[in-house]
This record gives structure tokens, C-alpha cells and sequence, in this order.
């Protein structure tokens, strides 16, 4: 059963917060329209395929949460794991980038 949760965030009191739980068994998408100004965020449970949609956000909404959380991760000397995930992005973000802008 697919909750849209962002309706229900902009019905409350800005002093509400609703936690959602998940399993190990999630998964999470990042959307962005390349025609609108809009990203959407799912969060997917592969066992039973429900889902946490987050929709109506920005697109500079999404890539300022990116960019804090890549930052944080900066903080992070000791965590290998964290240290093995900037590497690898790193890594795609050069393939990702053309080459004269790269430069």
C-alpha cells in the first residue's frame, strides 16, 4: 500500500514528526525532472514492495540534502566504510562529469 507521506507533512504542526522503521531489505531512489523543477524521493521495502514516497521537493532541495550528507561524511577520518563510499563516488562523479567541465 503506497502512503503519500508528503501530504500528510504538510498537514501538520511544524513540531510533528512521524519515524518510519525499515528493514534491512529497502531500497532508495532519487528522482529529478529534467523538465520542472522537482525531485521526489522513494523509499521501497523489496520484500513486500511498499512504499514512502516524498514528493514536491526541489531539486535544490535535493541536492543541498546530497551535499550535507557528503559533507558529514568528511568528518567521518576513522570510518573506513564512509572513506570507501566518497572513493567510489569519486569515482562516478568523474564519469558522470563531461570532460571539459571536468577539467
Amino acid at each position: 500500500m503506497e502512503h503519500n507521506v508528503f501530504h500528510s507533512i504538510m498537514n501538520m504542526q511544524h513540531s510533528t514528526a512521524h519515524t518510519f522503521k525499515v528493514q534491512q531489505s529497502c531500497s532508495v531512489k532519487l528522482y529529478t525532472s529534467s523538465y520542472r523543477d522537482t525531485a521526489e524521493i522513494d523509499i521501497r521495502d523489496t520484500e513486500t514492495a511498499n512504499k514512502v514516497s516524498i514528493e514536491g521537493l526541489t531539486i535544490a532541495q535535493l541536492q543541498g540534502g546530497i551535499i550535507e550528507y557528503i559533507s558529514s561524511l568528511g568528518y567521518r577520518k576513522e570510518d573506513e566504510e564512509a572513506a570507501k563510499f566518497l572513493r567510489k563516488l569519486s569515482t562516478e562523479l568523474a564519469k558522470a562529469l563531461p570532460q571539459e567541465v571536468a577539467q
